[in-house]
């Protein structure tokens, strides 16, 4: 474990943030003597090699959409380079993106649009798996549905069927079952490989951490305003139920970081 290499890909265009600060909090807690380096891509477009052990790929700020000079024509390349990686070597990279990060790689791959949200989320929100979910190794461990920290201005919608298929990837989770109001439902987690998992939610937020956000006055207002008190007071009851949020929080990466390290050779 003293040997690990793990590479964590800040795309927060230097603004300070906690979703960095708990990845980092996730990785040295388990892999202690772990060597992590933390990657300023949207500023310094510099990225990590391929001789790193585990990817883990930030959130971020802004439209998705937006070419931003060359920064989205290399983060495509850099993740077709892992995808090559993975396919012609005996040790493999593992890579998790999260909510921005999974929106570039699904533009890139062309599995899905990404539009702006009606309105944004903030808060936690029910998740609900696919068949395909239902069997993953990682998501696979969560229940149906489980709860998860969400907060997004964009979505990825209208799932490219056949572009999935040519590529062999699959839609893992969708959005919360709304069945009285006439929206696509957001694709919130994809399988692009063995070896590469994306989730639009945020598992690395600490219900905590959360609580915190959304106790900030202006927050609950804005949450009151688009969604009800009821909504609000339902959030944070997730917060508080042990079988809900603080379940994917204590899961989902430590099942990926469990997988990750599986695959690293003893030397």
């Amino acid at each position: 474990m003293q040997n690990v290499k793990i590479a964590l890909l800040d795309l927060y265009k230097g603004e300070k943030n906690e979703e960095v600060r708990q990845l980092l909090k996730l990785a040295r807690t388990h892999f202690p003597g772990a060597t992590i380096t933390v990657f300023d891509l949207r500023q310094k477009l510099t990225f990590p090699s391929l001789s790193y052990d585990i990817f883990l790929v930030s959130g971020g700020l802004g439209d998705p959409r937006d070419p931003e000079g060359l920064f989205a024509e290399m983060f495509g390349q850099w993740l077709d380079g892992v995808m090559e990686w993975n396919r012609t070597h005996t040790v493999k990279r593992p890579v998790l993106l999260i909510c921005h990060a999974f929106q570039l790689a699904c533009l890139h791959f062309g599995i899905g649009r990404v539009t702006p949200r009606k309105s944004p989320t903030f808060g936690v929100y029910p998740v609900h798996l696919t068949e395909a979910g239902l069997a993953d190794p990682v998501l696979g461990q969560l229940d149906n549905p489980f709860f998860a920290a969400d907060f997004r201005s964009f979505q990825v919608i209208s799932p490219n069927e056949s572009a999935l298929q040519e590529q062999e990837m699959e839609i893992l989770a969708l959005e919360k079952i709304r069945p009285h109001v006439p929206l696509a439902r957001a694709i919130m987690a994809v399988r692009f490989s063995d070896h590469i998992l994306g989730v639009q939610f945020h598992p690395e937020v600490e219900p905590t951490t959360m609580r915190r956000q959304l106790k900030d006055p202006n927050r609950r207002d804005k949450i009151v305003q688009d969604d009800g008190l009821e909504k609000y007071q339902k959030m944070l009851k997730y917060l508080n139920d042990t079988t809900k949020m603080s379940v994917v929080h204590q899961t989902l990466i430590p099942t990926f970081f469990r997988q990750a390290l599986s695959l690293i050779p003893d030397e």
